[in-house]
């Protein structure tokens, strides 16, 4: 088993307060106006753009996502998908989940199991069809389902504190 050193973590970026402030109202509403945050941070819009930018830069902001109610457009069953899979198997296991799913997410995962998919169906018979065939794979283990409700988001209990000095 490999041991990571400090050498081979990535560097933590530094933030200050105005930064967590950003930070926070990008959390609230990923869209809110330049001229809201810079009034709410007592800043000019040119400052706080360029403090956005850093952050994105430096890897701190890597996006902004749109969540949709799935089964308002009738997907009805987000599930996740466990499974056990030696290496040498798992780009034939990800381009069947790939080809097969409505697929929202594959990770790679460390643990007893080593691909975590997220993926959301209209039924329960899709679901169990998706199991079954990443089954009949060779070399694949043991697979977990679950079924999840509607996910809910909430990304603003998180407590973001300025870091380094």
């Amino acid at each position: 088993m490999e041991h990571y050193s400090e050498s081979k973590m990535s560097t933590e970026v530094t933030i200050d307060e105005i930064d967590v402030k950003i930070l926070r109202e990008l959390i609230k509403d990923a869209r809110a106006k330049l001229k809201g945050i810079a009034r709410n941070c007592d800043l000019s819009v040119p400052a706080i753009l360029k403090r956005i930018d850093r952050l994105k830069t430096t890897g701190v902001i890597t996006g902004s996502v749109l969540y949709l109610n799935m089964s308002e457009i009738g997907y009805m069953q987000p599930a996740s998908l466990m499974i056990e899979v030696t290496p040498d198997q798992e780009p034939l296991v990800i381009k069947i989940v790939k080809k097969l799913t409505n697929l929202v997410m594959i990770e790679k995962s460390i643990g007893q199991f080593n691909l975590a998919i997220f993926l959301v169906e209209n039924n329960f018979k899709k679901i169990d069809y998706i199991k079954q065939t990443i089954r009949r794979q060779t070399k694949v283990g043991k697979i977990q389902v679950s079924f999840w409700q509607t996910p809910e988001f909430n990304f603003g209990n998180i407590d973001i504190k300025p870091t380094g000095s």
